[in-house]
């Protein structure tokens, strides 16, 4: 990926992609993504809010986890996620490639 304007693109969409995989996979299982600096934090998360509203399985993961305490899925620079728990935990490093 190509590091610009503090995010990487090719990050993001694998990111995204992993999330995916485990919402179908994994279900029962609580998501939490940490990405390295809030320009990239921001984008995963406005790209996840898309997906809300066009994608199944987002839909399907977001409906199951609704009501849930803990709730579904957390995406959070580093210097907000201390004390944060989740049973997957996806790490953005914002690498350049």
């Amino acid at each position: 990926g190509v590091l610009k304007g503090r995010k990487n693109r090719l990050e993001i969409d694998m990111v995204i992609q992993q999330v995916k995989k485990y919402m179908t996979n994994y279900p029962e299982k609580s998501i939490g993504i940490v990405a390295m600096n809030l320009p990239q934090t921001e984008q995963i998360q406005d790209d996840i809010n898309l997906l809300i509203n066009t994608d199944k399985v987002v839909q399907d993961y977001y409906s199951k986890w609704e009501n849930d305490k803990l709730g579904s899925l957390f995406v959070k620079n580093l210097e907000n996620v201390q004390g944060d728990e989740r049973d997957i935990i996806i790490i953005s490093t914002v690498n350049e490639s």
